[in-house]
């Protein structure tokens, strides 16, 4: 997911100036970013070709350290970053940038949080604003680092999905789930609903090739189906055959690799293009996500969501709203208007007014 967000805001970007990124030298080789992305632009990349793995330990600090050294080349107006240590090195460079942040500090290594905390570098003249994608992220750290209210701007992730003029199906049939297959994110919730609602067809969408052999040869309830991750250049489509999408998170979610818990920040990319597709959304009532869906407005919540009897009721609910699920569906296809990645990019382009750019992932 942070990658598909660097690449789809990377790539709104692009369309009001001129930005290049660097990465690691990782990755898939044989087919295109913008391919595998779906993206409208071909991005300008420069890969670091000593980091062939992902930057973790030292080899982080030394990639953070090495992007910046090598972006002063290019002499770009300005930078944006999600790495707070790349951000470090900004600011002891004297370079003024913006800090995207999506999470709290629990994965950063203590280097990076006694950096920030006992330098108070959230609070440098060198960065100008702090990005968050929820206000209860915002709250988070301007209470537990005492950063100023004015630093900071709170900006939603948002789909990019292409709007058509979807029609809305009264009879639900197809109920659709994509995503990470982490318990976390509500697998076993999905396999209840489907013994108990058998004559609703249950899609799941994540995981590589060897999870969904396994899962396929261990569950075979007839209207269950297990399909392996989908690339973004398929997954609008097949997000909109559905008839219902649903977001059941439990009491913890975790990120890529099954660790830490983004339980109280969350801001699911997912949760916005399901609003894209103006389909029915049924939602774990998790607070954060109370911040941009509403109860019986854009979706339904399920307000006992660790319970599976909840879900089975609110199910039958909704089986039964004919008229409602109507309304509540273009609601949601109103209300994703607000929140995409090309809105998203022109806020950040309002605030800079600059013609170049340099983004640190």
């Amino acid at each position: 997911a942070s990658s598909l967000q660097t690449a789809k805001m990377a790539d709104a970007l692009s369309n009001f100036c001129d930005l290049s990124i660097f990465l690691p030298n990782t990755g898939i080789k044989n087919i295109s970013v913008k391919k595998f992305y779906n993206l409208s632009n071909k991005l300008k990349i420069i890969r670091l070709k000593n980091f062939t793995t992902f930057p973790i330990g030292l080899n982080h600090y030394l990639f953070s350290f090495m992007s910046v050294i090598k972006s002063f080349r290019l002499k770009p107006d300005f930078y944006i970053t999600r790495m707070f240590m790349a951000s470090a090195f900004l600011t002891f460079f004297k370079k003024k940038h913006i800090l995207e942040i999506h999470n709290d500090m629990h994965l950063e290594g203590r280097v990076v949080r006694t950096l920030f905390k006992y330098l108070n570098l959230f609070n440098s003249k060198y960065v100008l604003k702090i990005v968050t994608t929820t206000n209860t992220l915002k709250k988070h750290y301007s209470l537990n680092y005492r950063i100023k209210n004015e630093k900071f701007i709170i900006l939603p992730n948002g789909s990019s999905f292409v709007r058509i003029k979807e029609r809305i199906k009264k009879k639900i049939k197809n109920v659709g789930y994509f995503g990470s297959l982490n318990k976390s994110r509500g697998l076993d919730r999905i396999l209840f609903l489907s013994r108990k609602f058998k004559d609703l067809n249950f899609f799941v969408y994540g995981g590589e090739k060897k999870d969904i052999q396994k899962l396929n040869q261990k569950y075979r309830h007839k209207n269950l189906f297990f399909n392996e991750y989908v690339d973004q250049f398929k997954i609008e489509s097949k997000i909109k055959k559905m008839d219902l999408l649903l977001l059941p998170y439990t009491e913890k979610i975790t990120v890529a690799g099954d660790v830490g818990n983004m339980f109280d920040y969350t801001s699911p990319l997912k949760m916005f293009d399901y609003l894209a597709a103006g389909k029915i959304i049924i939602s774990s009532d998790i607070h954060v996500l109370n911040e941009i869906l509403k109860d019986k407005y854009n979706c339904f919540f399920v307000k006992n969501y660790l319970n599976n009897y909840a879900w089975t009721s609110k199910f039958n609910q909704v089986l039964s709203y004919n008229s409602k699920n109507f309304i509540v569906s273009l609601n949601a296809l109103k209300d994703s208007k607000l929140y995409t990645t090309s809105v998203r990019a022109k806020k950040f382009y309002q605030f800079l007014n600059i013609n170049s750019l340099y983004f640190l992932e």
